[in-house]
């Protein structure tokens, strides 16, 4: 069988959205009360194969249980 790629933009080499610092074919989650920011990252500690990661930060939490990540959406019929 051929192998298919699930994941779209996974190593983040697609680019990012500028208004919003997501990668493309990627959406935003955070629960809320806190600044959160996502942006395009090149920091060789913290990309594990190519030339960018997804950095994600969370400031300004009202409480220590604050969270934020990233998600996709992917259906396919068989």
């Amino acid at each position: 069988p051929e192998i298919q790629e699930l994941i779209v933009n996974g190593g983040f080499e697609g680019g990012f959205q500028e208004e919003f610092g997501i990668g493309y074919g990627w959406g935003g989650f955070s629960n809320g009360n806190a600044v959160v920011a996502w942006r395009s990252d090149s920091w060789q500690p913290i990309v594990a194969a190519g030339e960018y990661a997804q950095s994600i930060e969370i400031k300004d939490a009202l409480s220590q249980d604050r969270f934020a990540g990233i998600y996709q959406n992917r259906c396919s019929i068989l």
